[in-house]
């Protein structure tokens, strides 16, 4: 199967595929999504949604600016809003050279986010209140991580994750230690029963974390 479907709590519901995890929180208004893996995904994903929900996805908020988690993005411009932190929106437009020295090439414009952000952000949707939380500069310079404190879950992209080592992405802002103060942000924010959903591998909680 090229996707797996875990619901959480509260209409929030993790989505496994090919890329990074996909987290989203249906409601009485609409869908809000974290993440869109890759292009040749997206299609797939907004298909897994509309088989638990009928509701318009409304919001796509990205964690970072990797092909992984942000290639799905021109899909759902058409029908979402797309949501960022700032320097997601540049490195987008302007990635540097790969190792080879070739120059980076930009997403196509329909890729960019249209609203983003630098400090805590909240969005009020389905009756929840969604914080937006830039965390340190670890794995890149654009992490953010997604938390929904009234259904006890946080999405935290690639800060952190349950299978394979962390990676500090040094050519876009990343670092080892940014990445230590991230995952130091992220146990703060969890209690003991929270489900965090990892930027790849299953489901996790705070003592894994730790």
């Amino acid at each position: 199967a090229r996707f797996r479907l875990q619901a959480l709590a509260g209409g929030v519901h993790a989505l496994y595929g090919r890329g990074g995890n996909v987290g989203f929180l249906v409601g009485p208004d609409a869908v809000l999504v974290v993440d869109s893996q890759f292009k040749d995904m997206a299609p797939g994903i907004v298909e897994q949604i509309k088989g638990v929900t009928d509701k318009p996805i409304k919001y796509l908020v990205n964690t970072h600016h990797h092909g992984d988690h942000v290639g799905g993005n021109d899909t759902f411009r058409p029908i979402a809003v797309i949501i960022a932190h700032d320097n997601v929106r540049q490195r987008l437009r302007f990635p540097p050279p790969g190792p080879d020295g070739k120059p980076g090439a930009p997403a196509v414009p329909e890729a960019l986010p249209v609203i983003t952000f630098s400090g805590p952000t909240r969005l009020h949707q389905n009756g929840q209140d969604v914080f937006l939380l830039p965390v340190p500069p670890g794995h890149t310079d654009g992490d953010v991580m997604i938390a929904f404190p009234g259904l006890d879950v946080l999405v935290v992209g690639d800060f952190y994750r349950t299978v394979g080592y962390p990676v500090a992405d040094l050519t876009r802002g990343g670092s080892l230690r940014g990445i230590v103060d991230s995952l130091g942000m992220a146990i703060s924010h969890a209690g003991p029963k929270t489900r965090i959903v990892p930027g790849h591998g299953p489901v996790s909680d705070r003592a894994a974390m730790i």
